[in-house]
Formats: C-alpha cells, structure tokens, sequence
C-alpha cells in the first residue's frame, strides 16, 4: 500500500492537478518554513504564483505548429560532442510526440542560465536565437514565454506537493528560489517590458 501511494507521486503531476491542492501546500509551507528558509519566500510569492497559474491554465495558444517527437529534457548536459566535433543529444528515455511548446521553452529556458546563472541578458538572447531557428511566426514569442512560466510554476507546485505528501525529493527544494522562482519573476518582467 505505501509504495502504491508512493508512486503516485512519482508521476509528472501537471499544473492543472497541483493547483488543486494549493491550499494544502499553503498550509505545509507555513507549518515547515523553520526548517527550509525559501519557503518564507515561496508564501511571500504565493499571490504571484496564484495569479500566474490561472493566467497559464486560460491561456490560448496563437500558434498552431504540428506534433513532432520532442526530448523533453534538452539542456547543455544532455549534448556531449562526437569524434567529429558534432553535437548528439543523450538522455532519450522520455521522448513524447506532441506539440513543440514545452520541449522548446524548457530548452531555452535551461541553455540562457548554463554556467552563467540566470541573467536577462542571455534570456533574450537565447530566446531570440530559438525564434530564429524555429522562424519567429508571429504569435510564438508570447506562446513559448507563456510556456516557460507555465513549466516553471509546474515545477514549483509539483516539488512541494510532492515533498509534503512524501517527504521525498528534497533534493529539489533548492532549486525552488533560485531557478524556477526567478525564472518566473524574470519572464513577468521582460512581458511587461515588451508590450
């Protein structure tokens, strides 16, 4: 029975089900921020978190671009280089075929911040290098930094709800701040600044 309950956990858990539970990880946030100073700063951000959230769960996309086989998890330590100086990705075992958005936002997203820290700068350039790749139709700017910020507070939700159900993956409570936090107010920012 308690890996049963385990496991349930252990699965991706999307926005739409974690926010239900928004509530209940108000609560644990309040109950545990002795024991990890960031939670201080996740309930100082829960109205941004809140209002984010249902921002994403309404949003509609403005572009339509076909299903593909994505890698979902593309970032600069799953490129090593061959014997003849050409990229190849590793880390195959959760291939999808979907929709581009997610694959294409979290890779921006984790290659802006590689061995730099997370900086505007190299956001934008990042995120214009990948509009250039892809050929900046007109709607996919707003479409992927919708994504980011979906995929970021995604994380957030999933990692505390599953740290508070299981007391598992507290590994990943230090991201919670520094990375996905950020990345959140950092996006916000640069949407307000581009209208």
């Amino acid at each position: 029975d308690n890996l049963t309950e385990l496991a349930k956990y252990s699965t991706a858990l999307p926005l739409k089900d974690t926010i239900e539970h928004i509530s209940f990880i108000s609560e644990q946030l309040s109950k545990n921020v002795d024991q990890y100073p960031d939670f201080h700063t996740i309930i100082e951000n829960m109205d941004l978190i809140k209002k984010s959230a249902s921002k994403c769960l309404n949003y509609n996309y403005l572009t339509n671009p076909n299903p593909t086989i994505l890698h979902t998890d593309f970032h600069p330590h799953n490129v090593i280089i061959s014997d003849n100086d050409e990229p190849v990705m590793i880390d195959m075992d959760n291939l999808i075929y979907e929709k581009p958005y997610k694959c294409i936002a979290f890779s921006i997203l984790r290659f802006s911040a590689f061995e730099k820290g997370i900086n505007r700068n190299n956001f934008e350039q990042t995120l214009l290098l990948f509009l250039e790749i892809y050929g900046n139709p007109a709607g996919l700017k707003q479409d992927l930094l919708h994504t980011m910020t979906f995929l970021e507070l995604e994380k957030i939700l999933r990692i505390l709800y599953r740290f508070f159900k299981t007391e598992t993956y507290p590994h990943f409570i230090k991201n919670l701040v520094p990375l996905h936090l950020q990345n959140i107010k950092m996006i916000d920012q640069y949407k307000n600044d581009i209208k």
